[in-house]
């Protein structure tokens, strides 16, 4: 039990600051180099899974050089083959990319309508995110993304490649996991996806093209209104909303489809 809507109450931002302190300690190094220490890594990606449920605009809200090299550890920790790393990191990617299509979404709506509520009920369960939280966080996105603009993207391909490329009884293990952030990170770098879908088809043999083709499209077309605006490959908010809440039967047919492919 923490009351940690006091220091919101009060106004205080020492929790703030900690949390800070704490990763720009956990983060000084290169995401190689943190992420080789494997005591080190299962505590890091921990931290940032809880990190990115209960306190995601906290997060986003962090310079974009550590923003970047926290992205990049999560990533490291994705491509890994072992779960204990591999399984928090994807779902703290999950709620980053959840977030930052919300608040895209966020800014051509207006059912955000929530009043500030005077004492909050102690956050046991984490910040809750006010209209003002969402507008400041897709500034900070806008920033991280012209510092990095390929952030999520190559986060996106590298998650498609594990979950199509690599055979074995280990890839299905957490595959629903791994799974459930490929959505978002759609909505968020579309154009990386369809670079994707250009180079994983064309690698596959003659005879194999046209059928995983057909079931590809037909797995990934209903994100088409989500990823083309005005008939350009681009994010288009107004339909993020709808997406995100298919994610699971969205994620069901994708775990189908990959399975299917490596046999």
């Amino acid at each position: 039990y923490a009351q940690l809507g006091t220091f919101e109450l009060y106004q205080d931002n020492c929790l703030i600051g900690s949390r800070r302190a704490v990763l720009e300690l956990a983060l000084a190094s290169s995401p190689t180099h943190v992420m080789s220490f494997p005591k080190m890594a299962r505590a890091l990606v921990i931290l940032l899974n809880l990190l990115a449920d209960k306190f995601v605009a906290g997060i986003v809200s962090l310079p974009s050089p550590l923003f970047a090299r926290l992205m990049a550890c999560l990533a490291e920790a994705v491509a890994s083959p072992t779960n204990t790393l591999s399984t928090p990191a994807a779902s703290a990617i999950e709620y980053i990319a959840v977030f930052r299509c919300k608040t895209a979404a966020s800014g051509l709506t207006a059912s955000h309508t929530a009043i500030p509520v005077l004492n909050p009920e102690h956050r046991t369960r984490g910040e809750r995110i006010k209209p003002k939280d969402l507008i400041d966080s897709a500034q900070y996105f806008a920033a991280h993304n012209s510092a990095q603009p390929g952030l999520f993207g190559d986060i996106l391909v590298l998650l498609l490649d594990k979950l199509m490329s690599t055979s074995g009884e280990s890839a299905a293990n957490n595959q629903w996991t791994l799974a459930r952030p490929i959505l978002p990170l759609i909505l968020c770098a579309p154009e990386a996806f369809v670079k994707f879908r250009t180079r994983f088809l064309n690698a596959q043999s003659q005879s194999r093209e046209p059928t995983v083709r057909k079931f590809f499209d037909k797995l990934f077309s209903m994100l088409t209104p989500a990823i083309t605006n005005n008939g350009v490959t681009g994010p288009n908010p107004v339909h993020f909303e709808a997406m995100l809440r298919l994610n699971d039967s969205f994620t069901k047919d994708l775990c189908s489809f990959c399975r299917e492919i490596r046999q």
